[in-house]
C-alpha cells in the first residue's frame, strides 16, 4: 500500500497528468465552437448547455492542469479531475455501446478522425487511477505551496 501513497511516485503522475489536461484543454479553448458540436455529438447533454460546458470545461482542464503540476490545491485538483475523467469514461463507453461513430474530442475538438474505441477508454482508465493515486498522497513532494511556506533562518 506504501508504493500507491509514494510522494515521488504521485509526483511523476502529477507532471504527466498535468501535462495531458493542458495539451488537451489548449485547443478546445482555441476552438470553443467546435468543442461544443462534439459535445453535442455525444447526444447525452441537453443542447441549450453544450456551449457553456465548451466554454468553461476546457479552462477548468487547464487549471486543474496547472495546479497540479506546480503543486497549488493538489488535494482539489485531484478530486475535479477524477470526475472529469470518470465522467469521460461514461460518455465514451456510452458512446461505444450504444454505436456512435463519432471522434472522442479528446485532444482536438475539431479532429473528427480520433474515433471512439476501447483503447480510448482504457487511457481513460489509466489517467483515473493515476489522479486516484495523487488524491491518496498526503505528503506532496516540490509544490509551490511548500516553497512559499517554508520557515526562513532568523538572522
Amino acid at each position: 500500500m506504501k508504493f500507491f501513497r509514494n510522494p515521488y511516485l504521485a509526483l511523476v503522475f502529477r507532471v504527466v497528468i498535468g501535462i495531458v489536461f493542458i495539451y488537451a484543454a489548449l485547443p478546445k479553448i482555441a476552438d470553443p465552437f467546435s468543442f461544443s458540436v462534439t459535445i453535442r455529438n455525444y447526444q447525452m447533454i441537453w443542447p441549450g448547455i453544450t456551449n457553456l460546458i465548451a466554454i468553461i470545461l476546457p479552462w477548468l482542464e487547464l487549471y486543474t492542469g496547472l495546479f497540479l503540476i506546480t503543486g497549488f490545491y493538489i488535494r482539489e485538483s485531484s478530486h475535479i479531475l477524477a470526475v472529469l475523467t470518470a465522467g469521460f469514461i461514461i460518455a465514451l463507453s456510452s458512446a461505444l455501446i450504444r454505436g456512435l461513430d463519432i471522434g472522442c474530442g479528446c485532444f482536438s475538438a475539431a479532429d473528427q478522425t480520433e474515433k471512439i474505441n476501447l483503447l480510448k477508454i482504457a487511457e481513460d482508465v489509466v489517467f483515473l487511477m493515476m489522479i486516484l493515486q495523487i488524491a491518496l498522497v498526503k505528503n506532496h513532494v516540490f509544490t509551490i505551496g511548500r516553497f512559499f511556506s517554508r520557515t526562513r533562518p532568523s538572522r
